[in-house]
């Protein structure tokens, strides 16, 4: 896709028009702060994430086979179709992962696309990013998710 850059001139190559859609989306949207854990209160020893080998598998049975993968490049259809032989090991890196408050590299990534929305096909401004993050990582934030609803809930008399 050509999109116009900074100076009006139209894109050449691939790379410019990543480069002008990726400057466009850096600049309009809020950067997150870097959290220093040693800071941080920790509110969260009544929340119990149960992670078992039974509801990881589940989730995996449950997955969308259709969607893309995300940085890890681990499809969907992959872990829908070995959710039996890889719900053990996932759910011992979830469990390491929460023990010791560290995500994998990959899971922190995104691919993101500019996708069009409305207007000039040229101009930037008239593009979203959608982000495709680590499946793996998404079923993780579902159980967490899941958890914090229950708290909740819980006490929410």
């Amino acid at each position: 896709m050509d999109l116009k850059k900074a100076i009006g001139q139209l894109t050449v190559t691939n790379q410019e028009s990543a480069d002008v859609s990726g400057n466009y989306f850096n600049e309009v949207f809020v950067k997150e702060g870097h959290w220093n854990i040693d800071s941080v209160v920790n509110h969260t020893e009544d929340i119990n994430v149960e992670i078992t080998k039974k509801k990881v598998r589940s989730m995996l049975y449950a997955i969308k086979t259709d969607k893309s993968p995300g940085p890890d490049r681990i499809h969907p259809l992959f872990l829908h179709n070995t959710a039996q032989e890889v719900a053990g090991p996932i759910t011992l890196i979830f469990k390491k992962s929460l023990a010791e408050g560290i995500l994998p590299h990959d899971w922190k990534r995104a691919n993101i696309s500019p996708i069009y929305k409305k207007g000039a096909r040229n101009e930037a401004g008239n593009y979203r990013p959608v982000s495709l993050t680590s499946v793996i990582c998404k079923i993780l934030e579902a159980m967490i998710k899941d958890s914090m609803l229950q708290f909740l809930e819980d006490r929410s008399g």
